[in-house]
Parts: C-alpha cells; sequence; structure tokens
C-alpha cells in the first residue's frame, strides 16, 4: 500500500515549487474518499488520501492528484474565497467551479479522465485559465449544468471550514512565500511549472482587484454625511441654529459598455460588482458615448447582468456626468480603447483596465488591470 509522505519526494524531485509546498502538509490515509480530500485542521494543512484507489493511479496521475489537492490550498479554495449563499446546492456549484479552475491550470498528461476540465464533455464551450469565481457566475446562469451537478454523486476533495485567525495567518504566510515570493524556486523550475505559477498569480489577481477597490470606496466611507448648524434667524451667533444632515454623493461606479468590451468581460465585471455590493452601497451607470440612467445599488440589490449599450467610448461624457453630479470618487471598468481626457490630480477616480496594459496613470489618476496582479 502506498505511503504517499514518503512518495511525494520521488513524484515531484523534479518540481521544486510542489515539493516545498509538500513539507507543509499532512498526508494522511482515508477510505471516506474515491481519491482523497484537503482541508485545514488546527494549524495545519492534512490532505487525506485513499490508498488503494492512488495505488492505482500511473505515476502522472499521481503527480496531478497532489498538485490538484495542493493548488487547492494555494488558491485560498477552503477558506476566504468562498462565496456560499443560502443558495441551495451551492456548496456542489462552488466544488465544481474551484476543479475547473484548478484542472485548466495543470499540464494535460497529468489529469485524470474523470476529472472536470473546461473545453471537454458538458464545459465544451468553456474558456481554460480563469477563476473559481469566473466558473461559479457561469454555473449560476446555465440551468442545464446545474442539473447534471445536483444529479452528480460527487465526494468533494476539498473541505471548506471557516478558519480561526491565527489559521489564516499560518495559510496567508505559506501562500505568500510560495506565490507572491518567488523568485528563488521560480527559476529553478521548468518551463511548464513556470507558465503554472504565473496562472496562479492571475488567478490571485481577482481577489487583488477586490482589496484594492475596496480600499479605495472604503477610505472615505464616512465623509460622504456630514452635519452643520444653520444661523439662528433669531439671534445670529449667540443662539445655535437648526442641525441640518447633509448627503453627498458618494461613489459612482461606470461600466463600459461599448463595443469593444465582450459579453465575458462584462459578466466578470458584474461578479465582482457582487462582492462590492456586500460592504457598500453605489450608484451604477453604463456608458459608451452615452450615459444611461443611475442605478442605485445596495446590499439586499439584485443585479443582473445586462448590456445595453454596443457602441464607441467617449470618456469626457463621462467625466462631465461625474463632475455634474457632485461625486466623491468614481471607479471606471473599462478597456481604455478611447481618447485619454485630461484631468486635473484632485479627481477622486480608479480606472479598472479589463486588459493588460502598463499604463501607472490614466487622466493623471490610477490605473489597475485585471490581468497585472
Amino acid at each position: 500500500m502506498i505511503d504517499l509522505d514518503k512518495e511525494c519526494y520521488r513524484l515531484l524531485k523534479n518540481n521544486p515549487f510542489f515539493l516545498s509546498f509538500s513539507k507543509y502538509v499532512n498526508k494522511e490515509q482515508s477510505y471516506e474518499y474515491d481519491y482523497g480530500a484537503i482541508t485545514i485542521e488546527n494549524n495545519a494543512i492534512i490532505l487525506y488520501y485513499n490508498p488503494e484507489t492512488i495505488s492505482s493511479l500511473d505515476d502522472n496521475n499521481k503527480i496531478g492528484f497532489l498538485m490538484h489537492e495542493f493548488l487547492h490550498i494555494i488558491l485560498g479554495h477552503v477558506d476566504k474565497r468562498n462565496p456560499f449563499s443560502k443558495r441551495k446546492y451551492d456548496d456542489k456549484f462552488w466544488n465544481y467551479a474551484t476543479d475547473l479552475a484548478i484542472n485548466s491550470l495543470i499540464e494535460e498528461k497529468y489529469l485524470l479522465n474523470s476529472w472536470v476540465i473546461p473545453g471537454v464533455g458538458i464545459f465544451k464551450e468553456w474558456p481554460k485559465n480563469k477563476t473559481a469565481e469566473y466558473y461559479y457566475n457561469k454555473i449560476l446562469l446555465d440551468s442545464n449544468i446545474q442539473d447534471v451537478i445536483i444529479s452528480s454523486n460527487i465526494i468533494f476533495d476539498h473541505i471548506w471550514i471557516n478558519l480561526e485567525e491565527t489559521e489564516k495567518n499560518v495559510i496567508k504566510k505559506i501562500n505568500k512565500k510560495f506565490v507572491l515570493e518567488f523568485p528563488e524556486l521560480f527559476n529553478e523550475c521548468d518551463q511548464n511549472t513556470q507558465k503554472l505559477i504565473k496562472k496562479i498569480n492571475y488567478q490571485y489577481s481577482f481577489n487583488k482587484i477586490l482589496k484594492e477597490i475596496n480600499f479605495f470606496l472604503q477610505k472615505d466611507k464616512n465623509s460622504h454625511t456630514f452635519s452643520f448648524r444653520k444661523l439662528s434667524k433669531r439671534k445670529p451667533y449667540i443662539l445655535p441654529g437648526k442641525k441640518t444632515k447633509k448627503k453627498e454623493n458618494f461613489a459612482l461606479i461606470a461600466v463600459d459598455q461599448s463595443g469593444s468590451i465582450q459579453e465575458e468581460d462584462l459578466k466578470q465585471i458584474f461578479f465582482i460588482l457582487e462582492k462590492i455590493k456586500r460592504n457598500i452601497s453605489f450608484d451604477l451607470v453604463y456608458f459608451d458615448s452615452k450615459i444611461m440612467p443611475i442605478n442605485k445599488i445596495t446590499k439586499n440589490s439584485s443585479l443582473d447582468f445586462k448590456r445595453e449599450l454596443n457602441g464607441g467610448t467617449d470618456y469626457y461624457n463621462l467625466l462631465s456626468f461625474f463632475r455634474d453630479k457632485k461625486y466623491k470618487n468614481m471607479i471606471v471598468f473599462t478597456d481604455l480603447e478611447a481618447s485619454e481626457p485630461f484631468l486635473s490630480k484632485k479627481n477622486q477616480i480608479l480606472w479598472v483596465s479589463i486588459k493588460k496594459n502598463n499604463k501607472k496613470l490614466f487622466a493623471n489618476n490610477k490605473v489597475i488591470s485585471m490581468l497585472d496582479f
């Protein structure tokens, strides 16, 4: 019977990335799962594996199994990135979404035939190398796929848990070392592993974008409501006047719906907006050369994906709208495929580009790219 703890070195000796990560993972035998499952217990990462089924795999599939399970931890699938709501079967949907994200990263020769893979079977039309959140969102939009998932007898290969803060810090340190600070091991890896690591960094971009946006929106979270006293009509400057509250328009989020923005890009943007509205209310507008009516978005608002425009992009009309309505700040989701308007630095605007670019500033304001992290 296989002892996976001893086998790891032999299997992963040519892959320093996963071999180094392996030493942080405790391996324990369990017949509860078809192949295995990974989780976090008492500040430790535990990989449960079925020795019978793992023994029956060839070396490439064993390597694929280890890579698959390790990536659940590296990509944060068992803790902070879980998007569960009160929907029935959400646990199954999320498990499929994470498996699709991981299996699109792994080389084909390491994949088991029974695994779900983008571009294969019922997921034939789905692209590879997207985040778990992307696949989760696509599952929610496809009732046929949902029916197949619900009827499946899948035994989850990762166990979602609510981590204590100390456990989160342990995982954060491990992930930071192996994903964000990996130059010395990166150069030792073969070309395929280096490509894999770059793809992992792309999947991390989703969380980083959310963090950047939330920081931008919340840094002045309480400044949009203020109070002041009017002058007393009877005795000005002697008696206090009437106290009045005034609410300033706080945040505007503008989504570019011009013809150069693809449907898949818009779906990704809408999924990010779903996350944002959990923490803060905002006004939402769609634009190309025109500006559509304002949608007031709160935590309880329904936010349905829809395309309303398809023309050319014009930022000047959007910026005039922003100034005229006296918003505190604005986030613009766009591809930056239009002439750059002139703006003074005092404008609080964050440009979120859906394409990879080298721009750090656009119209004197910060640019982040959904592909640059």
